[in-house]
């Protein structure tokens, strides 16, 4: 029950030592840490991209193959993962417990407020050791670093057309979302 009412609080009792991220669950700690450790035992036998563990390589297979098993009842929007379901249901549930101490606004995540609050501050912890341009998220370096590199993970299993970003590839596959 402790744990559960962690996800409510957002409180995160446990940090990495590294690089003092903080997580709710002892176990999400301890898959981060691979991160620093640079293991990933997990590989795709598509691509060969190798994953820290058994759920990342999972969700990545489901989005190489345009997989969606979840989708919003309201708006039949499809979701790779049951968390990012969950977390779109907040979006018409209108549930926004976390708020700006700035400017009031809410969102419904805490990963959410601290993107804005980063933004408000001008911070922009993540640059790219090729070009020092900056981003407020770590996955907007990810997919910016593709343009350096020129590599294209994603293919239609129809075409063979090669695609650097997944949203990409759906929408090839499925015009119409």
């Amino acid at each position: 029950m402790k744990r559960h009412i962690l996800i409510h609080t957002g409180e995160r009792l446990f940090s990495c030592t590294v690089c003092n991220k903080k997580f709710t669950r002892s176990g999400h700690l301890k898959c981060h840490m691979q991160v620093h450790n640079d293991e990933r035992p997990f590989s795709c036998k598509v691509c060969s991209k190798k994953f820290p563990d058994l759920s990342h390589l999972k969700c990545h297979m489901r989005i190489l193959a345009s997989e969606c098993p979840f989708s919003c009842n309201v708006c039949n929007k499809k979701f790779t993962q049951s968390g990012h379901l969950k977390c779109h249901m907040q979006i018409h549930n209108d549930e926004r417990p976390f708020s700006c101490k700035v400017c009031s606004k809410k969102f419904p995540d805490l990963s959410h407020l601290k993107c804005h609050m980063r933004i408000l501050a001008s911070e922009c912890p993540f640059s790219c050791n090729v070009c020092n341009k900056k981003f407020t998220q770590s996955c907007q370096l990810r997919r910016h670093i593709l343009i350096h590199t020129g590599e294209r993970l994603f293919s239609c299993t129809v075409c063979n057309k090669k695609f650097t970003q997944s949203t990409s590839l759906k929408y090839h596959a499925h015009p119409q979302w």
